[in-house]
């Protein structure tokens, strides 16, 4: 699924998507139509009705619920990785009260720490795992440093409040970027959407043609919630992924992404 959010824009995944499961229900309601009776229920219609009315809330609470936390996480990552930015910037500032050659190690290290995130995460967001030592090492010999001068050891304690603050906030993020759907959670969705469609079956139309409109605006929609759903759940992929912008500018201490 990588490949193809990488390799595709996810309107035309979108859009293939819902074709696929439009057609497949469209497909097995004219088999339904065609091979099986259902005059029985139709003496039952009342007590389906209420059965139907009763299943599409329980899904369409569920559906939302999900929907909503992982919008909500969504929203989250792009505001943790703005205030990591920001942080990366708030370095580069502080670095200037260092000298020159301190001052330039800050810099590098801070760019680089930028651009390898930008590389792990959305370059290269395959490999699940990634490591990013630059902080810890930049941690380090400031700490070699601050030995060494006493005169500057206020302002490298500032800078190592930033490390700090950029650590939690890496840590954050990494949550959130892996912070998936759980597989029952889809179980539980996609088998629910059978289910509605296949009851919308049972509701016959006199007019096939309007049986079949209905049943493919049901499946439509409920296919393009799903798609939805997997598109939030991967935030780091595809065109709606959130934007590197903010460490890209935090890299290059350019002006507002």
């Amino acid at each position: 699924m990588q490949y193809l959010l990488k390799h595709f824009a996810e309107w035309q995944l979108c859009l293939v998507f819902v074709a696929v499961c439009i057609g497949s229900s469209m497909l097995l309601l004219w088999v339904f139509r065609n091979y099986f009776s259902i005059t029985a229920f139709r003496e039952h219609r009342e007590v389906g009705s209420i059965i139907f009315g009763t299943i599409s809330l329980i899904y369409s609470l569920i559906l939302a619920f999900v929907i909503v936390a992982v919008w909500e996480d969504y929203e989250e990552l792009h505001t943790d990785i703005v205030r990591e930015a920001a942080k990366l910037t708030d370095m580069r500032f502080h670095a200037a009260e260092l000298p020159v050659v301190l001052s330039q190690l800050v810099l590098d290290n801070v760019k680089g720490y930028a651009e390898l995130e930008v590389k792990n995460e959305w370059t290269d967001n395959e490999n699940s795992l990634h490591h990013n030592p630059i902080m810890l090492q930049l941690r380090h010999k400031l700490l070699i440093v601050g030995g060494q001068d006493t005169g500057k050891v206020e302002d490298i304690n500032v800078i190592n409040k930033d490390i700090d603050d950029i650590t939690e906030l890496r840590y954050s993020r990494i949550g959130h970027v892996h912070s998936h759907v759980p597989f029952l959670v889809w179980v539980i969705l996609i088998l629910g959407s059978f289910v509605m469609v296949f009851f919308s079956y049972l509701f016959v139309a006199e007019s096939g043609s309007v049986h079949y409109l209905f049943t493919s605006i049901l499946t439509g929609m409920l296919a393009m919630c799903l798609f939805l759903l997997f598109a939030l759940d991967h935030p780091l992929s595809g065109t709606a992924a959130v934007s590197p912008a903010p460490f890209l500018q935090a890299a290059t201490g350019g002006g507002p992404y």
